[in-house]
């Protein structure tokens, strides 16, 4: 049980971090589009 929680633990934190990267990477690009008006 605790292997699985650790493995658990440890999918949402690499999921969290892709997911702030996706985020940080999509407003990059909005903010590159809106200086390029």
């Amino acid at each position: 049980m605790s292997a699985f929680e650790g493995s658990w633990h440890y999918v949402r934190k690499t999921f969290s971090n892709t997911l702030l990267l996706y985020k940080g990477g999509l407003f990059e690009r909005i903010d590159k589009d809106w200086s390029s008006f």
